[in-house]
C-alpha cells in the first residue's frame, strides 16, 4: 500500500477506457523472426537473441576458423538492412 499511495502525487493522467482495452489487448510482435539462418554445425547457446559458438573439433580442426562458424552474440535482433542503402 504505501507505494501507491505515494506514486499517486506523481500521477499525470488516466487511460480512457477504449485506450486501457487497447493496452490490454495488445500483443508484440517477434522481433527475432527476420534472423538469418545459422550454420547447423554451430552450437546454440541461446536462441533469443542467438548466441552460438563452433563444435569444439571443427574449432581446432585448422589455424583459421571459417566464416560461417565464427562465434556469434547478439544482444538484440539481427538488423534488417537493405543492401542498395
Amino acid at each position: 500500500g504505501h507505494v501507491v499511495d505515494w506514486m499517486e502525487k506523481y500521477r499525470i493522467g488516466n487511460l480512457s477506457p477504449e485506450d486501457a482495452k487497447k493496452a490490454r489487448d495488445f500483443e508484440f510482435g517477434d522481433m527475432f523472426e527476420t534472423d538469418p539462418e545459422r550454420d547447423p554445425n554451430l552450437l546454440g547457446c541461446t536462441e533469443k537473441p542467438w548466441c552460438g559458438e563452433p563444435r569444439i573439433d571443427l574449432l581446432t580442426k585448422d589455424y583459421y576458423t571459417p566464416n560461417e562458424l565464427f562465434y556469434v552474440r547478439n544482444h538484440l535482433a539481427v538488423p534488417d538492412i537493405d543492401p542498395e542503402d
